[in-house]
């Protein structure tokens, strides 16, 4: 596709498009779930297990774009001094092809995470008259950190050493140490009382959890997963580069 050209005093693009696209994402969620009932008596006992297998693909570069952009601004083609510059400059500065910045983002890590959560629970429906109904149960959630499937697709910030910590390089493990936690352990419990054939009493009580993800998709915008490469002017009557030379190549 074509760069995005920006020209200041024009509702940009003049030309290209937005930095946003290409947007490449793929979820994928394998799920396998059981549940089986039992009957002793005046006890409906009820348990199961939901096992889901996440994966989450996707590739959105909002910076420059893999495409680039190329910024045209009044400073390389005006007078130093001179208060009467705008949009005109600005178009000269881009026939002469003189952008005063320009940029683009490189997809070094296709972006992408891979999650296993795994939830049990055991219920019973404990019938003790004909007037009080008992529902006592029990679920367990156990949410396993998120990891990359490709070395170095995470990365963390370690302020004590002022250095990037990334996944799977070294001696880092690949879910950068995030703990496990093994005791969301949520219990239920309701009760029924019927009053009389036309009034019952109901009452409940529960515990969930809900995890804190990572802000939803942050983790496709951290070096070394994208990196943006910005080119600019020493000052605001300089050029940057030339467009006609492109950009140089990544080091």
């Amino acid at each position: 596709g074509l760069t995005q050209i920006n020209v200041n005093g024009y509702a940009n693009p003049l030309a290209g498009y937005d930095p946003n696209l290409p947007w490449v994402k793929a979820e994928t969620i394998y799920t396998y779930v059981t549940s089986w009932t039992k009957i002793v008596s005046n006890h409906t006992i009820k348990w199961g297990a939901d096992i889901r297998r996440i994966q989450d693909n996707n590739l959105q570069l909002n910076t420059f774009g893999v495409r680039g952009v190329f910024t045209f601004t009044p400073g390389p083609t005006s007078l130093n001094g001179n208060p009467n510059t705008g949009f005109a400059n600005s178009f000269a500065s881009s026939l002469l092809v003189l952008p005063n910045s320009f940029g683009r983002d490189l997809p070094v890590i296709f972006p992408a995470i891979r999650q296993t959560q795994i939830f049990t629970y055991l219920q019973d429906k404990w019938q003790v008259s004909s007037k009080l109904t008992l529902d006592i149960g029990l679920r367990h959630e156990l949410y396993v950190p998120h990891t990359p499937p490709h070395t170095a697709g995470f990365s963390n910030y370690d302020p004590d050493t002022n250095r990037l910590i990334i996944s799977g390089v070294g001696k880092n493990p690949n879910n950068l140490g995030r703990r496990t936690y093994t005791t969301d352990f949520a219990p239920r419990f309701g009760v029924a009382y019927r009053l009389n054939e036309k009034t019952v009493l109901r009452g409940g009580y529960g515990i969930s959890y809900i995890p804190l993800l990572d802000g939803g998709n942050t983790f496709i915008f951290n070096f070394p997963v994208r990196q943006s490469i910005s080119f600019n002017a020493p000052n605001s009557f300089s050029a940057a580069g030339s467009m006609a030379t492109g950009f140089p190549p990544p080091q």
